[in-house]
Formats: structure tokens, C-alpha cells, sequence
């Protein structure tokens, strides 16, 4: 039998709160009679919130549920979920009922979080999250009042001593007023401009894969994380579109003249898909990674290699890793390359598409001036092009991701080649001479994959013929 204490001893190393989000076959039950079959509505990716015992948490399912039913997206609700965990935490170890809470506890559970720190996560106590977590679990108490029909439970002179407020925020798209909830004890802040919405220098990119090849892991997690670095740098894509890539995706791309890799569109709820082409030598690394990475270490865990794999495997789940998974990892690199500034994947992803507005001015110069002379209205076609391979719904969305000033030429090409495809293509190069470097150790088989990755570079830097009877 655990103990309260173990239990939450326990439960104290998992990173993200007590949320369990649902797989995509996931049903929610909504009516039934006897002698027929259940009818189920689709609840795909939705959190399913429990107490740090593990048992379900009813009134936060029903709370996800209210959110659906409002319309709002399932990533969305998972990280409203994620931000009331402390509140369920704190009930739980203080052993309060949800609608117990009042004054007194409120306040005391603001001063617990702010004193909170997580080496999971350096920013964990911050100003920002302090206040995220104080306004969600102000509206979770708020709907735990009417769910338990007491009055003022969460009012200006109520139980809970809180109101909501009409403030405005800066969006992309302008200005606009939204409602939050005010608390004496909910610090306020200005939002400012997001650390991981900045570019990344070029020397810290260096760093970064220096620090992957050179850190003191096992072979499958260091060629993991190079293999996820690779499809951030090239592809531009999020984290929660990268950590669910199937093998599948990568024999699909293999099979195709030109190699297009198949990813899931978060921001269009998940269910959207979108191909976005990716260099030969990308394809090389992620079919070397299968074959001479993923394979070995899905065999040691007795585990078989499907088209519905995940590309990058949990050691601990033997599911895909999660996108905190590769925060986690790039908070690593940070350190381990004595980066200063902010790092995190999301910056690939400003320079994927600043890297795209660059390769337009040098190829097409004249036509930004002509639009500006000509009055040309509507969205260029290389943006279009840029907005559908990053998956953004529209030009506006996409301009918060535009650097002109820091998206500067940087000569790092190969033969050629564009940037991120020589960052591939030096990728390749780097595990062809670890193999070498074995010297008089080699194996056949590593014989065999530097013959391979040889034959791919060499195809790499074959000119592409203008004439197709060439």
C-alpha cells in the first residue's frame, strides 16, 4: 500500500501537473440505452485532469468539458489544464474540497506558487506564470461556484475576493480588449515581446549542434536530439509538430522524386495536414537515424519498427516524446554550449521564415519596390508558399515571424546549396567521420552506413541539370 506522502513524493517528478491528454480514437460517452450501442462525441486530444492520487478529478473534467463546448481548441484547453494543476495540488495536500476554498487559502496558494521553483523549468515562478496561473484558477474557482450553485463564490465581495476587469492587449492584428480576473494577491504585468520570438544567432546555432555532439549521452538520444534539431532548422515547424512524426512520413517522403515530409497542423486543430519539402540530405540523416538509431533501441525494448512509430521515441513511455521533451533538452544545450541568451526551438521557427524573406529579396529583388510603387494589394505568391510549409492561417499570423533587420545573408552554403540544406548535408558529414574516426574498430556495419552516407552526399552535390536530356 503507498502512503499519501509517497504518493505525492512521486508525484512531485512529473514535469507538466496531472493532465493526461486523450488519444486521437479517444470517445467521450454522451448517451446510452439499453440494447444499443453507446453514443460517443470525439474528445481527440483532450486533457483528462486527476489528483496527485491518480483518481479522476471530477470537477476539472467537467471544466474541460465546459471549454470544449465553448468551441476552444484541445491544445488550448491542455494548457489551461496544465496551469491549474498547482490549485489541484494544493487542495489535495491540504486536503480541501474544491469548494472549500475561500480567502485565506486563496491568498496562501498565490504565495505557494510564487515561492514555487522547478528545476524542470528556470522559469517556473516567474512574474508571467505567477500571474497565468493566478487568473485560470480564478476562473476555475469561478466555474466551481456555479457547478455547486454558491453565490458569490468568486465576486468583488465574495468568498473569494476577485473581480473581472476589462484590459487591453496588443495582438498581431492591432489592439483588443479582453476580460481577466483581478486578485490582490494575482501580480499584474505588461506583457512584453516572448524570449523564444527572437532569432537566433548563427554562432549560438553552432553552439547548440556543438554541444548535441560533444555532450555525454548515449548514441540514440544524442542522434535523436541532432535528428529533431535538423527537421526544426529546415522544416520551421513547432515542437508539437515535430515530436509526432511517424516513421511512416519518412518512408512516404523516401518514395517521392522529390523527398516531402508529412506534418500534422497544430494551430488548425490537429487534424490538418500539410507536406513541406524537405533536402535530400534531410532525408539522408532521418533514414541513417531509422535504420542505425531508432531500430537498435526499439529492439532493446523489444519494441517493432511500423510506419506508426513515433520518429522520436520516449525512453521512459516507448511513445513519442513530448514537446516540454525537447524545451527540456534545448534548456541542456543552453548550458552545455555557454549560451547566454534565450534558446528554444521556437526560434527555428522565426528563422525558417525570416530565412525565407531573405532567399525572396536576393532572388527577386525588384519586387518589393514595384509593389510599393504599383500599390499592389493582396499576399505575394512566395508568401503564400512560406504560409502553407509553415502552416500559418494567414498573412498576419506570419508577420510577427518576419526579422528584417537580423535575417542577414550568412555565407554557410555548400556548392550552392541553400543554408538550411547544407545543414543536413554537414550533419551527414559530421557522423560519416565519427565512423572514421573508429579507425581499425570499424565494424561492417559501419562500413556499410558510411558507403551509404557517402553515396548520398555525393548525390547532394551532383549539379541538377537544366536540360532534362542531359
Amino acid at each position: 500500500m503507498v502512503s499519501r506522502d509517497q504518493t505525492l513524493m512521486n508525484d512531485e517528478l512529473l514535469d507538466r501537473g496531472l493532465v493526461t491528454k486523450a488519444d486521437a480514437k479517444f470517445g467521450v460517452p454522451i448517451a446510452t440505452e439499453v440494447g444499443r450501442p453507446t453514443i460517443y462525441r470525439e474528445g481527440g486530444g483532450l486533457p483528462l485532469l486527476s489528483w496527485p492520487d491518480y483518481t479522476s478529478c471530477f470537477e476539472g473534467n467537467c471544466w474541460v468539458e465546459q471549454a470544449r463546448s465553448k468551441g476552444l481548441k484541445a491544445d488550448t484547453i491542455c494548457q489551461y489544464s496544465y496551469l491549474i494543476t498547482p490549485l489541484l495540488r494544493y487542495a489535495f495536500s491540504n486536503r480541501l474540497q474544491l469548494h472549500q476554498f475561500d480567502e485565506y487559502h486563496f491568498v496562501r496558494f498565490m504565495q505557494q506558487v510564487k515561492s514555487d521553483k522547478h528545476c524542470h523549468s528556470p522559469d517556473s515562478n516567474s512574474l508571467e506564470r505567477v500571474s497565468l496561473i493566478g487568473t485560470k484558477s480564478l476562473d476555475f474557482l469561478s466555474f466551481i461556484g456555479r457547478l455547486y450553485s454558491i453565490p458569490n463564490y468568486v465576486a468583488e465581495d465574495g468568498v473569494i475576493q476577485a473581480a473581472i476587469k476589462l484590459v487591453t492587449v496588443r495582438t498581431p492584428n492591432g489592439k483588443r480588449s479582453i476580460e481577466t480576473w483581478v486578485h490582490s494577491a494575482v501580480p499584474r504585468f505588461k506583457k512584453s515581446t516572448s524570449t523564444k520570438n527572437k532569432l537566433l544567432a548563427e554562432s549560438d546555432v553552432a553552439k547548440i549542434k556543438r554541444a548535441v555532439r560533444t555532450r555525454k549521452s548515449k548514441p540514440y538520444f544524442i542522434n535523436r536530439e541532432r535528428a529533431c534539431i535538423q527537421i526544426l532548422e529546415e522544416v520551421g515547424a513547432r515542437r508539437g509538430e515535430v515530436t509526432p512524426i511517424p516513421v511512416g512520413a519518412v518512408w512516404d517522403a523516401e518514395k517521392l522524386d522529390a523527398p516531402y515530409l508529412r506534418l500534422s497542423t497544430l494551430k488548425k486543430g490537429g487534424f490538418a495536414e500539410r507536406l513541406v519539402e524537405i533536402s535530400p540530405a534531410l532525408l539522408t540523416l532521418l533514414k541513417d537515424y531509422i535504420e542505425y538509431d531508432l531500430t537498435p533501441f526499439l529492439k532493446s525494448k523489444k519494441l517493432p519498427l511500423t510506419a506508426n512509430t513515433p520518429l522520436f521515441v520516449s525512453n521512459k513511455t516507448s511513445q513519442a516524446i513530448q514537446p516540454n521533451t525537447v524545451t527540456c533538452e534545448f534548456s541542456q544545450l543552453k548550458q552545455a554550449a555557454g549560451i547566454k541568451g534565450p534558446v528554444h526551438p521556437h526560434q527555428f521557427r522565426h528563422r525558417s521564415v525570416s530565412n525565407d524573406d531573405r532567399k525572396n529579396r536576393e532572388e527577386n529583388p525588384a519586387d518589393e519596390v514595384l509593389s510599393r510603387l504599383i500599390g499592389l494589394k493582396g499576399t505575394p505568391e512566395y508568401e503564400l508558399r512560406s504560409m502553407e510549409k509553415h502552416g500559418h492561417a494567414s498573412s498576419q499570423s506570419r508577420a510577427a515571424y518576419k526579422h528584417y533587420d537580423s535575417a542577414k545573408t550568412v555565407d554557410n552554403t555548400i556548392n550552392g546549396l541553400d543554408p538550411q540544406a547544407s545543414s543536413a548535408l554537414r550533419a551527414n558529414l559530421e557522423t560519416a567521420q565519427e565512423i572514421v574516426t573508429k579507425g581499425a574498430k570499424m565494424t561492417k556495419g559501419d562500413i556499410t552506413r558510411l558507403e551509404k552516407l557517402l553515396s548520398s552526399v555525393w548525390e547532394s552535390l551532383e549539379p541538377v541539370p537544366t536540360n532534362p536530356n542531359e
